[in-house]
């Protein structure tokens, strides 16, 4: 017979010390879902909810990915972090653009 490796769900190992966090985008939530239920409860948008994402376009919002995200975390008793919403390279141009 062959013994079985069975690992515990790093979540509940460090319940009383610290959440295991993610950072995850649309990518991620498809192909890796199955172990980011399992073992993380806490996730963060790699690019999704920073700025060029959310309005590319002024006053043009698309919350889609990071609302799958949310959608997600919900869904499996997660929190979400934000992580470096506004960064230069994906801020668009119209942000620094004056009169």
């Amino acid at each position: 017979m062959t013994d079985h490796l069975i690992i515990p769900r790093l979540k509940e190992v460090f319940h009383d010390s610290f959440r295991i966090g993610a950072a995850v985008n649309d990518f991620t939530l498809e192909t890796r879902e199955e172990v980011l239920a399992k073992h993380f409860n806490s996730l963060t948008a790699e690019n999704s909810m920073k700025f060029g994402s959310i309005q590319e376009e002024e006053g043009v919002f698309d919350f889609s990915e990071g609302n799958r995200i949310v959608a997600f975390a919900k869904a499996n008793d997660m929190v979400v972090r934000g992580h470096t919403l506004v960064w230069h390279n994906q801020t668009p141009e119209w942000v620094f653009y004056t009169d």
